[in-house]
C-alpha cells in the first residue's frame, strides 16, 4: 500500500487497526515519530520527518481522550511495534487537537519512551473541550464519553496535568508547540497555555509558533522545517542510573552515616548536609551528586546487577553505623526495596536500619510487617523543622557511639561522588559508547548522546583520580556489563598530589586494566581542560587576549555577570605537563588523542568558574568529542 509517495504496512493489535510509514532510506537508529490521533491529517510535519529518514506510525484507538484506557493500550502497543520494525527504543509523539491529550499523558506516564513531543492545537484540559466550561463551546456528546473515562472533578485533573509536566520536564523532554491565536474550539490560552508557562520557566528545549490569524484549522505549518528540525535536533536520550556521594573521609572516629533516598527526598539529604556540618561522616546514594543537577532521569533498581555492584563498593568505603531511607513506595518497587534493607540487615548487621516516612505516605501491611521483620526503624516527619529535630537526635546517637571505623589513607577529597548513567533502554546492548571522566563530561555528555543519535552513550562520572583503586573497580563495573565499542576518557583534574611520571604511570595501568576487562574496545584519551581566571574590572577595560590567555581569540561570550574567564597560564601548567606524558604514553601503544586541552585554549572557551564551562563552550567540547568519536568509529 503506498501513502503520499512511501511504503504503508498496516495491522491489527489489541482489536485495534495500526499503521507505519516506511522512509526511501531509514536513518541510521530506525528513528520513527507516531501519530497519536489524525493520521493523514496536514501532514507537512511528517512528510518532512519522512524526508529525513524517520518511519510514521498510527495506532488507532479513538475517543479514549486519553484516559487510563488509552495509556495501557499505547503502553503495549510501543514495544510490539518496535520490536516488529526494530524500531528506535525511543519515539517522538505527535498530538494534534484532542490527540494531545493522548500524547500529554501517555508521555508523562513513560517519559523514558519518549524523545520529544510535537502538539499541535492540543487539548490538554478536557473541561475546555470537550467541556465547554470557558470559552469554546465544547461538544456535548464528546464530553459525556470524556467524563466518564476520566471521572475526576476539574481539581483533581489539573493536578494531573500539572505533575504530568513536571514529569517532562525532569525527563528533559522536548516539546514543539504550534496553535492558532483565534481558536475558539480549543482555545489556546486554556490549552496550550498551561503548558508553555512551565517551558518557558525551565531550561528544557522548548519551540513555540502561534499563528496569529488562525482558527483551530488548519493544523501544522505550509513550511514543516522548523518543527522537524526543532525535533531532529533536540531528541531527549532518557537514563537511568545512580549516584553515590561519600562526605568527610578524614573523620575515622564515627561510622558512616548513609542516606538512600529519591529526588522527592532531597531535602533530607540537604538538612543532613547542614546538620552533619563535617562533624560526622556521611554518605548518600540514589539521586544526582549535586541538588539540582540531572545526570539520570530514573535511579537504577536496586536489583539490578550493576546497581548492586555500586552499593557493594559504596558499604565497603567507610564502616556503615546508620542507614537512613527516604523513598516513595510505589506499587511494584515493594519487592526492591525489601531486597536492599535485607541486604543491609545481612551484610551490615550493626547498621541500624530507618525509614522516613511523610505525611501523606502510606505503606501496605505487608511492606510495614516486612520492614519490622528487618528491624527498620519508622520515623514520621512531616516538615523540614521536624527533619532537622530527629537529625539532630541522630547526631547525639551518634556522638555515643564507639563502633570501630574504617579509614581510606589514600589521598582523596573531602567529597568523593560517583555518578553512572546509561542511557534507556538498559536490554539493548549493541552499537555502545562510554564517556568516562568527571565534572566536565557531566556537563557535556547529554549533549554528546544528543548528537550520537542511533548510539547508546553511558556516562561514568566521578571525583575519584586514577590513582585510587576506585577508579578501576569503577571502570570494571562499567565495563563488564555492555560491549562497548568505544571509551572515551577524559578525567585528570583530580590530580591528588601525582606529578607527571606518577600519572603516567597511573594512566598506562588504567589502559592495561580496560584492555584486560574488554580487550575489543577501542580506547580514545581526551586531554585533561585547562583552568581559567576571571578578568578584573582593569583587565576587562584593557582586555587583550594575547596578554591574557595562551589563546589567540577573544571569549566568545559572557556570563550572565559579565565576567570573562581567561585561561590561567600558571595554574594551567601541571596540567599542560599531564596531557603532555599521557600523550607520549598514547603514542607508544597508538591509542587516539582528543587534545581538548587545545581547543580551549585556541579558542579561549569560557567558564562559569575556574574550571568548569558556560553552555555555549559545553556544547562547543560535544561538538569535537562527536567529531572524533565518530571518526575514529568509521576507523574501526
Amino acid at each position: 500500500m503506498i501513502w503520499e509517495g512511501y511504503q504503508l504496512e498496516t495491522g491489527d493489535y489489541h482489536g485495534h487497526s495500526y499503521g507505519i510509514v516506511f522512509p526511501k532510506k531509514m536513518a541510521f537508529g530506525k528513528p520513527y515519530v507516531w501519530r497519536t490521533e489524525f493520521f493523514g491529517a496536514f501532514p507537512s510535519v511528517d512528510l518532512e520527518m519522512l524526508k529525513n529518514g524517520y518511519a510514521v506510525v498510527y495506532y488507532r484507538i479513538s475517543d479514549l481522550y486519553g484516559s487510563l484506557e488509552a495509556v495501557e493500550l499505547m503502553a503495549a502497543f510501543q514495544p510490539f511495534i518496535q520490536w516488529k520494525y526494530r524500531l528506535s527504543a525511543q519515539t517522538i509523539l505527535f498530538g494534534f487537537s484532542r490527540g494531545g491529550l493522548y500524547a500529554l499523558h501517555y508521555a508523562a506516564k513513560f517519559p523514558e519512551r519518549i524523545a520529544a513531543l510535537y502538539l499541535d492545537a492540543p487539548v490538554v484540559d478536557i473541561y475546555s473541550w470537550p467541556g465547554g466550561f470557558f470559552s469554546s463551546e465544547g461538544s456535548f456528546a464528546e464530553w459525556e464519553e470524556c467524563k466518564a473515562l476520566w471521572n475526576k472533578e476539574r481539581s483533581d485533573y489539573i493536578k494531573e496535568v500539572d505533575l504530568a509536566v513536571k514529569v517532562l520536564q525532569a525527563w528533559s523532554i522536548p516539546l514543539a508547540l504550534v496553535a492558532g491565536g483565534n481558536d475558539k474550539i480549543v482555545p489556546y490560552n486554556e490549552n496550550g497555555a498551561m503548558l508553555q508557562a512551565v517551558y518557558e520557566k525551565g531550561s528544557v528545549p522548548f519551540l513555540l509558533v502561534i499563528k496569529p490569524e488562525c482558527g483551530h484549522h488548519p493544523h501544522s505549518l505550509d513550511d514543516p522545517r522548523p518543527v522537524a528540525e526543532f525535533l531532529m535536533e533536540n531528541r531527549a536520550c532518557p537514563s537511568v542510573g545512580n549516584a553515590f556521594r561519600i562526605n568527610d573521609q578524614s573523620i575515622v572516629k564515627y561510622p558512616l552515616t548513609l542516606i538512600v533516598h529519591d529526588r522527592e527526598h532531597l531535602p533530607i539529604v540537604m538538612q543532613a548536609e547542614q546538620t552533619f556540618g563535617g562533624k560526622y561522616p556521611l554518605g548518600y546514594i540514589g539521586t544526582s551528586p549535586w541538588p539540582g543537577s540531572v545526570t539520570n532521569q530514573s535511579t537504577m533498581n536496586y536489583n539490578d546487577v550493576q546497581n548492586r555492584q555500586l552499593y557493594d563498593l559504596l558499604k565497603a568505603q567507610m564502616k556503615i553505623g546508620w542507614v537512613i531511607y527516604g523513598q516513595c513506595v510505589t506499587s511494584g518497587r515493594e519487592s526492591e526495596f525489601l531486597a536492599m534493607v535485607k541486604d543491609i540487615k545481612e551484610n551490615c548487621p550493626e547498621a541500624k536500619q530507618m525509614w522516613i516516612r511523610k505525611k501523606d505516605e502510606q505503606f501496605s501491611p505487608s511492606f510495614a510487617g516486612a520492614l519490622e521483620k528487618y528491624d527498620v526503624l519508622l520515623i514520621d516527619c512531616n516538615t523540614q523543622e521536624e527533619i532537622k529535630a530527629w537529625l539532630k537526635t541522630l547526631t547525639e546517637e551518634i556522638e555515643r557511639s564507639d563502633a570501630p571505623c574504617w579509614f581510606d589513607s589514600l589521598e582523596r577529597e573531602w567529597a568523593e561522588w560517583t555518578n553512572l548513567s546509561i542511557t534507556m533502554p538498559k536490554e539493548e546492548k549493541e552499537h555502545r559508547i562510554l564517556l568516562v571522566g568527571d565534572s566536565i563530561s557531566a556537563g557535556y555528555g547529554s549533549m554528546v548522546q544528543e548528537k550520537m543519535l542511533g548510539w547508546h552513550v553511558d556516562r561514568l562520572n566521578t571525583s575519584e583520580g586514577i590513582h585510587h583503586p576506585n577508579f578501576l573497580r569503577l571502570l570494571e563495573i562499567a565495563l563488564k556489563q555492555y560491549p562497548y565499542q568505544m571509551i572515551h576518557i577524559n578525567n585528570g583534574i583530580h590530580v591528588h598530589g601525582q606529578d607527571a611520571e606518577q600519572y603516567k604511570q597511573n594512566l598506562m595501568g588504567v589502559f592495561f586494566w580496560i584492555h584486560t576487562i574488554a580487550p575489543k574496545t577501542k580506547i580514545v584519551f581526551a586531554t585533561t581542560t585547562p583552568l581559567s581566571r576571571k578578568l578584573n574590572i582593569e583587565e576587562q577595560e584593557n582586555f587583550n587576549a594575547k596578554h591574557f590567555s595562551m589563546g589567540d581569540k577573544a571569549p566568545m561570550e559572557t556570563n550572565a555577570d559579565h565576567e570573562y574567564w581567561v585561561t590561567d597560564e600558571k595554574a594551567s601548567e601541571v596540567y599542560r605537563e599531564l596531557n603532555e606524558k599521557a600523550k607520549e604514553l598514547c603514542k607508544a601503544y597508538n591509542i587516539p588523542v582528543n587534545d581538548l586541552y587545545q581547543l580551549c585554549v585556541s579558542e579561549n572557551l569560557q567558564k562559569s568558574d575556574g574550571v568548569h564551562f558556560q553552555e555555549k563552550a559545553y556544547r562547543r567540547l560535544a561538538e569535537k568529542i562527536v567529531q572524533v568519536l565518530q571518526k575514529e568509529l568509521e576507523d574501526c
